[in-house]
């Protein structure tokens, strides 16, 4: 998951796709962790990338 500015706006595009195509949060290292508070709207990532790796949250789909 990704924590956003809480506005929804990520959210709402994503979820309005029919076919969704990858999503990767671009991050700083430091923010990576491994939950976040979320909501049933919140859209999940791919994956994310930093300035030192690319990480695939969802490697089975």
């Amino acid at each position: 998951m990704r924590l956003g500015w809480g506005r929804g706006y990520f959210d709402k595009t994503i979820g309005s796709m029919e076919r969704c195509p990858p999503v990767y949060a671009v991050i700083f290292d430091d923010e990576l962790v491994p939950a976040v508070p979320r909501d049933v709207h919140d859209q999940p990532v791919t994956g994310v990338v930093t300035p030192t790796r690319i990480v695939d949250l969802h490697p089975h789909r």
